[in-house]
């Protein structure tokens, strides 16, 4: 089954006070990581990144991997989604069965857990990588009262990559973008079930009434979120070196 995998790294790290997926952790840029990982189990990988990096990125780095493709990505995350899905081989023999979605920040995903998202997907439809919640899980009422205390043997923490059946995905986007383009009345749901899905594509997936299998990775999956994390992404490669 052709596989592309895209790699979302649009994002213009606020929180983290610069472009994150440009730092380096040993000695190599944060993105190319899952590029290098997802190249060796995928049939072509599409890179996202800011509009502003997509051509020097493509100069210093598109020639070593073959399979890579760069594009631009937009100004939320699931414009650079769609990007990518715009950039999925179409081409006879070639049209991709399975479309992985992986986080530019998550240099750690293990092959393992990469491997079976995949197999999950195959079989289920839609899975996503997901780590078992350790802590106890409050809601807020949106004015720091709990509401409730969720059952933390329920709860995991979604991760990426999310894995889909390229024609359930295509058809999560195609009905994103027409909540996007008409009220709620017309849509046929409430558009605050669509809220979450710029940030999370299971989501969309589950908006549409589809089951997506959970997949609970046996490896730490940090996503890069603050400079301490850098660090602390270093100190998990040392200490597992060889499981990534």
């Amino acid at each position: 089954m052709f596989i592309s995998t895209i790699i979302v790294a649009g994002g213009r790290g606020k929180r983290f006070g610069g472009k994150k997926q440009y730092y380096k952790l040993k000695g190599k840029p944060v993105v190319l990581w899952p590029v290098e990982k997802f190249a060796a189990v995928s049939d072509e990988v599409i890179l996202v990144l800011p509009a502003e990096d997509a051509e020097a990125f493509r100069k210093k780095w598109g020639s070593k991997y073959r399979s890579l493709k760069i594009t631009a990505g937009g100004k939320e995350r699931w414009q650079s989604v769609e990007a990518g899905l715009r950039n999925i081989s179409t081409k006879a023999g070639r049209q991709a069965g399975l479309v992985a979605i992986h986080d530019g920040a998550r240099p750690l995903v293990s092959r393992r857990d990469i491997l079976a998202c995949f197999a999950a997907a195959k079989k289920h439809g839609a899975a996503i990588c997901a780590a078992r919640a350790s802590d106890t899980v409050k809601i807020s009422d949106g004015e720091h009262n709990i509401l409730r205390t969720e059952d933390r043997e329920h709860v995991f923490l979604a991760q990426t990559p999310q894995v889909f059946r390229r024609e359930v995905i295509l058809e999560a986007f195609t009905k994103w973008n027409k909540a996007l383009s008409l009220n709620a009345a017309k849509a046929g749901r409430k558009f605050r079930d669509f809220a979450p899905c710029s940030t999370d594509d299971a989501r969309m997936v589950e908006v549409l009434g589809r089951k997506v299998k959970l997949v609970e990775t046996t490896s730490p999956n940090i996503k890069i979120t603050a400079k301490t994390d850098l660090a602390i992404a270093e100190k998990l490669h040392n200490l597992k070196r060889g499981s990534y």
